[in-house]
């Protein structure tokens, strides 16, 4: 059988001391993953990446957010109420160009 991993997760205070001994246990093309909450462990364990012939390294971000479900009440709104009976468009446009009689 073939030896070695897949992949390595690491979540260590300085992870980039450890890309040496993932990559003694790493198949060819393996991948390792780093949880890195402050952007120094991140730059450092990229650059022992990068020290190590590791390519295609890619840094992503993941935030948390507290959803708090709750029950929306929707009202409901009256009709809107009928428009009055107005004259047809050319009626009222003739009015508005008719002298005003004295």
């Amino acid at each position: 059988p073939e030896a070695g991993v897949d992949a390595v997760f690491l979540d260590l205070p300085q992870p980039q001391k450890a890309v040496g001994f993932a990559l003694q246990v790493l198949r060819p093309n393996g991948r390792i993953g780093s949880y890195s909450p402050c952007i120094e462990q991140v730059m450092s364990t990229c650059g022992a990446l990068r020290a190590l012939g590791f390519h295609s390294i890619a840094t992503l971000e993941a935030r948390q957010k507290v959803l708090e479900p709750r029950a929306l009440e929707f009202i409901t709104l009256p009709a809107p109420a009928p428009e009055e009976e107005a004259g047809a468009p050319e009626e009222e446009a003739a009015e508005a160009e008719a002298p005003e009689e004295e």
